[in-house]
């Protein structure tokens, strides 16, 4: 009982530490860049960049940013990684989305078959009660 009640700890912290290195395992190969045919101008992300902060650098958005890079997580980027910030994004499926007065993003994810997060999640929205008429969200495909 007493090898039990030592074991059960260790193990919730190792099941916990794999669990939070999952995404980062899983997104460490996951930005490939477009062709340099694509791209007009390129960033090599430093440390403490964010691309919320190179977003606004580049007068552009989070999701365009992410859609061009290929990059799943727009919370996890990685220094020194060469990104595109101004080109051509890559054939992918979904659609464009502008919202409208009264539009929720659960309103538009039940309608797209989404949930509220997966949308937020595809559009780098970090609250997703904070959208407004006129923006504009991607919506991929299932």
């Amino acid at each position: 009982m007493r090898t039990l009640r030592r074991i059960v700890p260790v193990l919730s912290i190792v099941v916990l530490l794999l669990l939070l290195a999952l995404p980062m395992a899983a997104s460490a190969g996951a930005e490939p860049a477009p062709s340099a045919a694509a791209c007009s101008a390129w960033y090599v992300i430093k440390p403490g960049d964010t691309l919320n902060k190179i977003a606004a650098q580049y007068k552009t958005t989070v999701a365009y940013l992410a859609h061009l890079n290929n990059i799943p997580n727009p919370d996890f980027i990685r220094s020194n990684t060469k990104i595109c910030v101004k080109g051509t994004p890559p054939v992918a499926c979904g659609t464009w989305y502008t919202i409208k007065y009264g539009d929720t993003l659960w309103k538009i994810g039940n309608a797209h078959g989404w949930g509220v997060w997966q949308l937020a999640n595809a559009n780098g929205i970090k609250n997703p009660d904070k959208i407004w008429a006129g923006q504009k969200l991607w919506i991929p495909c299932h």
